[in-house]
């Protein structure tokens, strides 16, 4: 587990489910997000895989910045989670539309740290279209 010591909103926890025969990977699972319910009501918590020579928590290259990233960053992101203009299709258009643009793209649950945003770009200028 990655321990969150100090928390200005709600205690994150990252617990970590190891690589295994018929799940070779790193699969991070967060703890504690759903302490307090989003906007619509509901709760949840996050989770992302990581490729299965990805140091483990338990290893020296673990203590780096660039091992433990990922860890943080699922912490962080129980805060506000997404690519900003993501969130705000999200907030504009709903979940459902959040979730098509994702399965268009074919996105998996395995982390990708060059991934760009999925949502459609904002046409700006005297010529956009209205819709």
């Amino acid at each position: 587990m990655y321990h969150e010591i100090v928390s200005p909103h709600v205690h994150v926890d990252v617990h970590v489910v190891v690589p295994r025969e018929d799940r070779p990977v790193y699969t991070l699972v967060t703890s504690g997000m759903s302490q307090k319910p989003m906007a619509d009501g509901s709760f949840a918590e996050l989770t992302i895989t990581l490729p299965p020579t990805w140091p483990a928590p338990d290893s020296p290259d673990f203590a780096t910045p660039d091992a433990s990233w990922p860890y943080t960053l699922l912490q962080e992101l129980a805060w506000l989670p997404l690519h900003a203009d993501e969130m705000q299709l999200k907030l504009d258009k709903g979940t459902d539309a959040l979730y098509d643009v994702l399965d268009e793209a074919s996105l998996t649950e395995i982390l990708d740290v060059d991934r760009p945003s999925v949502a459609p770009a904002k046409r700006r200028g005297w010529f956009r279209r209205s819709r």
